[in-house]
């Protein structure tokens, strides 16, 4: 929480404190409750539009006047009164206290289990002896209905402006709330509306957490493990584990409501804020080294013993990584185009540039209805990276271009942003972590090499033996995200960038030039440094004998890429087209069979998803046990052993983190799985730790690749 809206809070609370001192002084004598200004009306308690109750904030209600509400008993009856004035205690319980206060007012037949006051001081009460709804004699506690939060009055302090005096916190329960109808909710139209429902009622400052909660994001840079968390969980209750916990789940979200829902909650549980949220995931993920899991077991128990079994179910699908509600990226950017005034191509780009979307809807909020200003690169504030498409063929990647191609060759290594300004040169990965600390050898390259003393640049770096030729990609992810033993290993395993293409040189963008351009900058800024091998071809021969090169020393394949292509940072653009030496598609790997035979005691049978681009969700497409070496099968079985989330037979179902690339001969029709295809001879190439799940290839991917697989059979039987 920032250190500006936490100062305003107490001063919302001290000033809510005198107020209420002085009014329970003067009242008793015969004062009356001050009138509010015109136009704002007391609010009690309401649930329009899905918000909490709110009892005592002041809002606008169009056509109301100013009135003097005289002190009703009600007010008090249940003995609340006193305990909520405390300066102690937290605005929520307050609040809390202010709704029982108000609940009891209310009571006329039965007694509150929290109210202490006997049933004939409250059944003395105007409210209770049926006063009118919003009359004089209701109480100081009872009148209209909360108002939609986007209805709110802006805090202005200015004569006569409605200010409430306690600041509306957005807590986590009414985001579950959220997730819970965006579960239930299949029309994408629909997704957007409620998404962009929920953010227009928040504060500035609760806007970026709550869109890194909904996208599961919160636990970004401290991801914990199923294997790590639901131990805790289980101490938190005080059971061993219950099978039937599992029986019906699912997912792991599922199964920690279904766990927490036999502890004992107690009824008054305060919600907790979306920013305490965010600080209590972010402490989980700065606490590291020695000692580290003691603490962040610590840090786990005290959090979910303050939740209710639904706010732990999606905190616990935060933490890892397995969001699902059907709010993925394009659905908030959706929502977000309604609240920007329907300009979704200004907040796609805004996405692009920015690469955070939770910045993006900060900026929504900020000029709602209204255009966005123009975003702009920034050094050291890393884009997402310009995806690929696949081509069958060298031959069929020329021909969408019409000729006019660039062809790379595609090394087999690890894609890398490089920020240079000054002194100071800094390395990210496709997943917009910071390398500079792995990669220091790369670091000093660039210093020493590039020609510009500002640039943003990407490049392919390889994992290369004392001859200088490439080494397997998983000899490179020994580099990557290594803290400790850099020398040791910058020594064992020598690496080495390859430049392909320029995004800024200088204070210049490049990334809307064409590729062509962009080219020229890049041989412009480079200095020293080496480019990935390249030529534009005349031929479509030529360009094949170029990628059989590639081939033919140990690379991929090639890359070809339009001369007149932008960079569209995040998307899957036809600008670039790879051929590779077979089909391929990186899937995740969302359940493993146990192995028998040889491979008994390794779960060896990887089950296969591709990702729904519309949903976001993970879409099983086919199983595979081949590729992999025997040493491989052993790492892999640990690997997802500590991500088991649940076992069904001899199916053990895993949190969806690992990527591989996969290799197949053809698609074919499947009523098995809900994609509706299946991969045939299908065969792990490679493990691709440097991946994520959002990363991985959509089922929309292959439902192209099956049409254009039966257009081809078809011509080659009309040419038979």
């Amino acid at each position: 929480m920032t250190a500006d809206l936490l100062e305003r809070r107490r001063i919302a609370v001290l000033v809510d404190v005198l107020a209420q001192v002085v009014e329970h002084l003067l009242l008793p004598l015969g004062h009356h409750r001050p009138a509010l200004p015109r136009g704002v009306t007391k609010v009690s308690e309401g649930k329009a539009n899905g918000n909490v109750p709110l009892p005592g904030i002041a809002t606008a209600r169009p056509g109301a006047h100013s009135r003097t509400t005289p002190h009703g008993r009600g007010g008090r009856s249940c003995g609340h009164g006193s305990c909520w004035l405390s300066p102690w205690r937290s605005p929520q319980s307050r609040r809390r206290a202010r709704a029982c206060a108000c609940r009891c007012a209310a009571a006329s037949s039965s007694r509150s289990p929290t109210c202490r006051a006997p049933r004939s001081a409250r059944s003395s009460s105007p409210a209770a002896r049926g006063s009118p709804a919003g009359s004089s004699a209701a109480g100081p506690w009872a009148t209209a209905t909360v108002a939609p939060r986007s209805a709110w009055p802006d805090t202005d302090l200015t004569a006569g402006a409605a200010a409430p005096l306690l600041s509306r916190v957005a807590t986590l329960r009414e985001l579950a709330a959220v997730c819970e109808q965006l579960g239930r909710t299949r029309s994408r139209r629909d997704l957007a509306r409620q998404v962009a429902d929920f953010l227009g009622r928040l504060e500035a400052e609760e806007v970026r957490p709550a869109v890194r909660l909904l996208l599961g994001q919160a636990g970004r840079g401290g991801a914990v493990s199923g294997q790590t968390l639901w131990p805790v969980l289980l101490r938190l209750v005080g059971e061993a584990a219950p099978a039937d916990v599992w029986a019906g789940a699912v997912d792991f979200g599922e199964a920690v409501e279904r766990l927490l829902g036999r502890r004992e909650t107690p009824g008054d549980l305060p919600a907790l804020g979306l920013l305490d949220v965010e600080e209590r995931v972010r402490a989980l993920a700065g606490a590291r080294g020695a000692g580290s899991r003691a603490e962040k077991e610590r840090l786990l128990a005290d959090l979910f013993a303050r939740l209710t079994p639904l706010e732990a179910k999606y905190v616990a699908k935060n933490l890892i990584r397995e969001m699902r509600t059907g709010a993925a990226e394009g659905v908030l950017l959706d929502a977000l185009a309604l609240l920007a005034g329907g300009d979704r191509t200004a907040v796609a780009r805004a996405h692009m540039l920015e690469g955070d979307l939770a910045e993006v809807a900060a900026l929504a909020l900020a000029h709602r209805g209204g255009p966005l200003p123009a975003s702009a690169l920034a050094y050291f504030r890393p884009l997402r990276p310009m995806l690929a498409h696949t081509a069958e063929s060298v031959a069929e990647a020329l021909e969408a271009f019409g000729g006019q191609a660039g062809v790379e060759w595609k090394l087999d290594g690890a894609r890398v942003q490089v920020h240079r300004r000054g002194d100071e040169c800094r390395l990210y990965s496709r997943r917009l972590q910071d390398l500079t600390t792995s990669l220091p050898d790369v670091v000093a390259a660039l210093t020493r090499g590039l020609s510009a003393p500002a640039a943003i640049l990407e490049g392919e770096v390889i994992a290369v033996d004392a001859a200088g030729r490439a080494l397997p990609f998983q000899e490179l992810m020994r580099r990557f995200r290594r803290i400790r033993d850099i020398g040791r290993l910058e020594r064992e395993v020598p690496v080495r960038l390859y430049l392909f293409d320029a995004l800024q040189a200088g204070e210049e963008p490049l990334v809307d030039r064409p590729y062509g351009e962009r080219w020229t900058a890049l041989e412009r800024v480079r200095g020293a440094l080496p480019t990935v091998a390249r030529v534009v071809p005349a031929s479509a021969a030529e360009a094949e004998a170029f990628s059989a090169a590639a081939l033919a020393d140990g690379f991929e394949g090639v890359m070809v890429k339009g001369l007149d292509a932008r960079y569209t940072p995040g998307v899957r653009g036809r600008g670039w087209l790879k051929v590779k030496r077979a089909t391929t598609v990186d899937l995740v790997i969302i359940a493993a069979d146990r192995g028998y035979g040889r491979r008994h005691g390794w779960l060896s049978n990887y089950h296969l998803a591709a990702r729904d681009e519309d949903t976001g969700r993970l879409e099983p497409v086919g199983k595979t046990f081949k590729g992999l070496t025997d040493a491989e099968f052993r790492a892999m079985t640990d690997r997802l052993s500590a991500l088991a989330i649940r076992e069904a037979g001899p199916t053990v179902h895993v949190e969806p983190r690992i990527v591989v690339e996969v290799l197949f001969t053809d698609l074919q029709r499947s009523p098995t799985y809900p994609a509706g295809l299946a991969l045939r001879f299908a065969r792990i190439a490679r493990i691709r730790d440097d991946k994520t799940p959002a990363d991985a290839d959509t089922v929309q991917h292959l439902r192209a690749l099956f049409t254009r697989q039966r257009a081809r059979a078809a011509g080659q039987e009309g040419e038979a």
